[in-house]
C-alpha cells in the first residue's frame, strides 16, 4: 500500500474498500472473501472456536501487507463487523505461505476462500468460524483524479468498466 502519486506512479491496483476517497476507483473481476482454515490434527488439540475472539487462545498465521502493518481479520455476522488483530508466533509476507504454513499444522491461517479450496475439499484443512464471514471486496484499478491521467490508464479504465456494463469480469 504504497502513496501512488507521490511514489510517481500513474495508477495502482488495490482491494476497494482500501482506495483512499480521493482517488478515482474502478472495480473489476471477481469478489474475494477470505476465510479461516486449519488442520483437523491442530484443531483437535485446541480450545473450540466459536467467535472471532476465541482466536487469540490459539496460534494464528499472520499476513504483513507490503507497507509493514498486519492484516487485521474481519468477519461479520447478522449486523456484527468484529475486526480483530489474531496473535501468532509466525507472520509471513505471502498468502501462499500463510496456506502452506496452515496446511503443515502450525496454526489458523485467513487466505482468501479459492486459495484455500483444493485442501478444503480434501480434508487437509477445515474452515473455522464458518459461521462468520469475512466482507467481500474487489480489486479495483484506481488513479488521482485531479491530474492529468495518461492516455493509457484512460483507456485501461475505460475497458474495465465496459467490461462490467456487459457483465463480465
Amino acid at each position: 500500500m504504497v502513496d501512488v502519486i507521490g511514489q510517481g506512479f500513474d495508477a495502482g491496483i488495490r482491494f476497494l474498500s482500501t482506495v483512499p476517497l480521493d482517488m478515482v476507483a474502478v472495480p473489476f473481476g471477481e469478489e474475494v472473501g477470505f476465510i479461516c482454515v486449519a488442520t483437523p490434527a491442530y484443531l483437535d488439540t485446541k480450545p473450540a472456536l466459536k467467535t472471532p475472539q476465541d482466536l487469540l487462545h490459539h496460534d494464528c498465521i499472520r499476513y504483513r501487507m507490503p507497507d509493514g502493518r498486519r492484516l487485521r481479520w474481519t468477519f461479520c455476522k447478522a449486523q456484527e463487523t468484529y475486526a480483530i488483530d489474531v496473535s501468532g508466533q509466525l507472520t509471513l509476507n505471502s498468502i501462499s505461505l500463510v496456506l502452506d504454513a496452515a496446511r503443515k499444522g502450525y496454526g489458523i491461517g485467513y487466505v482468501p476462500e479459492e486459495e484455500a479450496s483444493t485442501w478444503l475439499k480434501d480434508g487437509r484443512l477445515v474452515e473455522v468460524l464458518a459461521d462468520w464471514f469475512a466482507p467481500y471486496d474487489k480489486f479495483a484499478l484506481y488513479y488521482a483524479s485531479n491530474q492529468n491521467t495518461p492516455k493509457a490508464v484512460l483507456s485501461l479504465s475505460e475497458a474495465l468498466r465496459q467490461k462490467k456494463r456487459v457483465g463480465t469480469s
